[in-house]
């Protein structure tokens, strides 16, 4: 079989596997598709049932502005991209050194930067 004639009989199979809703029909059409394409049982189930999608993006949200996040990328690659820990550190350590809290009250708290 070639590539294309395997799309197009997985599309055929996953049609008819999605159909039928008893179990020993659905274990035939697995026994078809196994035979044909000498694929493993567990294979057969994974390609054939529906894709699970997870609904929006993981992890957590973007915060921040544009602004921000292109003076976050400028600093990064003048820091000649350094990993987020040392930049977090890097930043913190300079702006203590310009004055932190005293310079900017209200702005910015130390403690939000670790």
């Amino acid at each position: 079989m070639s590539k294309d004639e395997k799309a197009s009989y997985l599309g055929i199979m996953r049609r008819r596997y999605a159909a039928v809703r008893t179990k020993k029909g659905r274990g035939n059409v697995l026994d078809e598709f196994c035979g044909m394409t000498g694929r493993s049982r567990k294979h057969a189930i994974k390609a054939l049932s529906p894709k699970r999608r997870v609904p929006g993006r993981r992890g957590c949200p973007p915060g921040g502005t544009r602004e921000g996040t292109a003076l976050l990328t400028r600093l990064w690659k003048l820091s000649d991209m350094m990993c987020g820990k040392l930049l977090r550190l890097a930043c913190l350590n300079c702006w203590r050194a310009w004055g932190g809290a005293k310079r900017w009250p209200g702005r910015l708290s130390g403690r939000s930067w670790g």
